[in-house]
């Protein structure tokens, strides 16, 4: 089965799925007929549950599962107080005489912007493939895509963006997918156009070679914000924010010989429900109890902590998360309630002094069989200039808060 078409699904395809992927809030999943299911929202309302299925088959850097059914479902709808999934109908690509012609779209970008006649657009769109290095542009312009090497479809892609003489040329990770060979040759022409000063670059990508490379001042994101911000030779040199210290310690050094390679522990945030205060503190090494820390952490933890005292599931205890700063806890009637009600105030008073997350805690109160936890607030960290243009955004270069608690 083609698993980015949309022909051959069914929803039996799509139950498969849907039990590979987190739920989202719902507790129900059933099928209505051979392409539609329905799913009963377990927590909130079913618009709640509608959001966020439809961000997960939207965004980008979901897990796999949510950006096939997000390219095989229709938008999802609301009927009778559940969120119904409909298989859209089959997809059927164009055939090739449909196909524009490769550059074909430049003549019309330059006709459009700078207004030359048709003849007068052909030879300078042929004189943007000859700068470009592809050879016998007057060929090449009449071709189609699937004509063209993923190099020279590269170049292509470079032309039609160069077109109409733009003051910056965004380059969105324009080596991937190339071979070694093919990532020099972009690279070499990106090195080209930078010479001659105009357009300048913005250039997006992970490889920290290229950077290095190409580039003369770097911004470091994580988790869609800029963690670091500075010139190449100063991020290399002495990188201040802890990811992009990770970064730097995970590449191989053949000057050091090392039994095994850093790496950031953790993984990537969802981005749909973000870390609140700093986005890198979950997986940070340098994590301080000001960072971020939220109620949904510190359930967390006392989850994990009821498993490892012994307690049974963690099902018999009850949790409210619903304020990102208190963390009520209610434990069941009985001694078995009582004894973990009593652990788990003990594992988190002693665990201040070693955990940046319980050290976050700055308040608990005790009410019959509920225990509730006050948090620091959390705030964004401040981008700081800790050297000249070099700039972070990381709570180590900000004086330590006073710990405000939100009663």
């Amino acid at each position: 089965m083609d698993l980015w078409g949309r022909s051959g699904w069914n929803a039996s395809d799509v139950l498969t799925e849907l039990q590979s992927v987190s739920p989202l809030g719902w507790s129900d999943v059933q099928t209505r007929d051979a392409f539609t299911i329905s799913l009963t929202p377990g927590t909130g309302t079913a618009e709640d549950l509608r959001r966020r299925i439809s961000d997960a088959m939207h965004f980008g850097k979901s897990p796999p599962s949510w950006v096939i059914l997000g390219r095989i479902l229709e938008p999802p709808s609301i009927d009778g107080g559940a969120v119904v999934l409909r298989v859209g109908k089959p997809f059927r690509a164009p055939s090739r005489n449909l196909i524009l012609q490769v550059l074909s779209r430049i003549p019309a970008l330059r006709r459009a912007v700078h207004h030359p006649m048709s003849r007068l657009a052909l030879d300078e769109a042929a004189e943007t493939l000859r700068l470009l290095s592809i050879p016998d542009p007057e060929r090449v312009i009449r071709g189609y895509p699937h004509e063209l090497s993923g190099g020279m479809q590269q170049r292509a892609l470079t032309a039609i963006a160069l077109s109409c003489d733009p003051l910056l040329l965004i380059a969105d990770e324009p080596t991937t997918a190339l071979d070694v060979t093919i990532q020099a040759q972009i690279l070499e022409l990106l090195r080209e156009l930078k010479l001659h000063g105009r357009p300048s670059i913005l250039l997006i990508t992970h490889d920290l070679g290229v950077i290095a490379e190409m580039c003369d001042r770097v911004c470091v994101m994580y988790g869609g914000i800029v963690a670091e911000d500075a010139p190449v030779r100063e991020i290399f040199k002495k990188p201040l924010h802890p990811y992009t210290q990770g970064l730097i310690k995970a590449i191989p050094s053949h000057a050091e010989k090392k039994d095994r390679l850093e790496v950031i522990r953790g993984s990537v945030p969802n981005l749909i429900y973000p870390p609140s205060g700093c986005r890198f503190h979950p997986r940070c090494p340098a994590a301080m109890p000001h960072c971020g820390w939220d109620a949904q952490d510190l359930e967390t933890d006392i989850r994990q902590g009821l498993q490892e005292l012994g307690l049974g599931p963690s099902s018999d205890v009850v949790f409210d998360a619903s304020d990102t700063t208190k963390l009520t806890v209610g434990f069941p009637d009985g001694p078995e309630g009582e004894r973990a009600l009593a652990l788990v105030r003990a594992r988190v008073e002693t665990g201040r002094e070693s955990s940046p997350l319980l050290s976050a805690v700055r308040g608990i109160t005790q009410n019959g069989h509920e225990l509730t936890f006050v948090l620091m607030k959390s705030r964004k960290p401040q981008r700081l200039e800790v050297e000249p243009s070099h700039f972070v955004s990381c709570y180590l270069y900000e004086p330590a808060p006073g710990g405000e608690v939100d009663a």
